[in-house]
């Protein structure tokens, strides 16, 4: 069935290079974690009903992480649409670097998963009767075991 998350980041790093090599860290494994071909074909079956030649990219998320006079002075706000055209969910979650910076690896690697898992979740409930060719609610607690994962920093 393939492929039917497809995820990117942009990221304005931190207020140091040592913060912003470790916001770039884990925002490369959130992303790792969740295009992983073979965890999204595995269960790819369980959450869509049409054949393979009609599979599509059902959910796509942009995470943006920047400074916070950024967010500011540009007016960045998380959002999330639904075509209905596409049969796609897009949610661009904006995230910012001074909620971690006071942050180890692993706490940054926790409170950046949970806060992307949440977001991601909440969107998902919200427009879950929508979809037309992908299952929701199935695929919420598949992705919270992918979190877990993620971020107990296991490899995949």
């Amino acid at each position: 069935m393939g492929i039917f998350l497809k995820i990117t980041s942009q990221s304005e790093g931190g207020a140091s290079a040592r913060e912003a090599e470790k916001n770039q860290r884990i925002l490369d494994e959130i992303l790792a974690g969740l295009l992983d071909y073979h965890w999204q074909d595995g269960i790819a079956p369980r959450l869509r009903t049409l054949d393979n030649r009609y599979s599509h990219i059902a959910i796509s998320v942009f995470l943006r992480l920047f400074r916070p006079e950024s967010v500011e002075a540009n007016n960045h706000r998380s959002y999330a649409r639904y075509s209905a055209r596409d049969d796609r969910l897009v949610i661009d979650q904006v995230l910012v670097t001074a909620d971690y910076a006071a942050l180890t690896v692993d706490e940054t690697r926790r409170l950046m998963s949970s806060q992307v898992r949440e977001q991601i979740e909440a969107m998902l409930q919200k427009y879950r009767t929508r979809f037309q060719d992908f299952d929701a609610e199935a695929f919420i607690p598949m992705l919270r075991s992918r979190f877990d994962d993620i971020e107990a920093g296991l490899e995949r």
